[in-house]
């Protein structure tokens, strides 16, 4: 574990940490977008955080009302495309690989096996954190320590909103309320 980096990251969130496969493509950039193209990137965030947010399972309905019966049966549907869709999107190799990563709402460190990466450089990241959900999390970040023993290099997000930061810590409570869950069960 990358202790300098791991410190840096929580000096600012003392939040829960998601620790994972999942998919992440990462690329050095020259330089952060302008403030401009960031409020979009964050508003696409938060659209895609907040469709992972919602329910599997929709609510209860009265079997009585037609309407509510068509709209059930609709939403089936579209989660099965959905479904569908991401399947497709993995077998074409359109997503990147899945790798282990820790992320949090402000960092994230990943393995030195995605490039290699130093102090100070900007990148950017696509994260596909929730899935069957096939469009990834846009992210930029700066590298805040490079590969150590461990293997990880660690990055500190930049430019995301007070809102995206949310939604994603409330991404990281509800895979942390299920871990909980899954350890519980299992014991």
């Amino acid at each position: 574990m990358n202790l300098l980096a791991m410190e840096n990251l929580k000096a600012e969130d003392e939040g829960l940490v998601f620790e994972g496969a999942i998919p992440i493509r990462v690329e050095t950039i020259d330089a952060f977008p302008q403030d401009s193209t960031l409020v979009t990137v964050n508003e696409k965030n938060e659209h895609v955080l907040k469709s992972s947010l919602m329910p599997a399972e929709p609510a209860d309905i009265d079997e009585h009302d037609d309407l509510a019966v068509y709209l059930k049966r609709q939403e089936v549907k579209l989660d099965l495309l959905f479904d569908m869709v991401a399947e497709l999107l993995y077998r074409e190799g359109k997503m990147p690989p899945e790798v282990n990563i820790k992320l949090t709402s402000h960092g994230v460190e990943f393995p030195s096996t995605l490039g290699e990466f130093n102090t100070g450089q900007k990148l950017q990241l696509q994260v596909n954190l929730t899935l069957p959900e096939p469009r990834p999390l846009m992210l930029y970040a700066l590298v805040i320590s490079p590969a150590s023993e461990d293997g990880l290099i660690a990055a500190r997000f930049v430019g995301v909103s007070q809102t995206m930061s949310y939604l994603l810590d409330k991404i990281l409570f509800r895979h942390h309320r299920r871990m909980v869950a899954l350890s519980k069960s299992s014991s």
